[in-house]
């Protein structure tokens, strides 16, 4: 009995989810949220970030490998790298 008892309130609990899931207003907020992405230029925005960022890990990579081949310890992980 236990488990038809809490397949019904989950059955009903879902159903009343979904009612008010279907009231919102899905395309006017799509709508409004594609106009603020053209008008911020969030487009431009985001891949300006990006290439900020691969260029900025180009001298983090630069100073890993200088600390590695400062080092004898890494000396093992340095022909490991090298021969990959």
């Amino acid at each position: 009995m236990p488990s038809s008892l809490n397949k019904t309130s989950l059955r009903d609990h879902t159903g009343l989810w979904w009612q008010e899931v279907s009231v919102f207003p899905w395309r006017q907020m799509g709508a409004v949220l594609a106009e603020r992405f053209r008008d911020a230029r969030l487009g431009v925005s985001a891949s300006s970030l990006t290439f900020t960022t691969v260029l900025a890990m180009v001298p983090l990579f630069a100073v890993g490998l200088a600390v590695f081949s400062a080092f004898p310890v890494f000396g093992k992980f340095q022909d490991t790298i090298q021969r990959c």
